[in-house]
């Protein structure tokens, strides 16, 4: 119940903020930046599934790094 308040609570203020011509600018922006989060996520999700990325691979590669920093040049040569 408390979540349902509070979110309306949000929703009004947003509302609020519409109909004042001062804070329009900024919940125009607000609104478009999250946008832009929203496409950038879904396009990240959606390349991440046609490329497959093997986690565990590039995992141990940067463990195997970490380990020892001066194989990092023996590991550019065999990419």
């Amino acid at each position: 119940m408390l979540s349902i308040l509070t979110t309306i609570g949000m929703l009004a203020i947003l509302v609020q903020m519409f109909f004042d011509a001062s804070l329009r600018s900024q919940l125009l922006l607000s609104l478009l930046s999250w946008a832009v989060v929203l496409v950038l996520f879904f396009l990240n999700k959606r390349f991440n599934t046609r490329h497959h990325i093997d986690m565990d691979a590039s995992e141990a590669r940067a463990r195997a790094l970490l380990a020892n920093p001066a194989d990092d040049e023996l590991n550019r040569a065999v990419d």
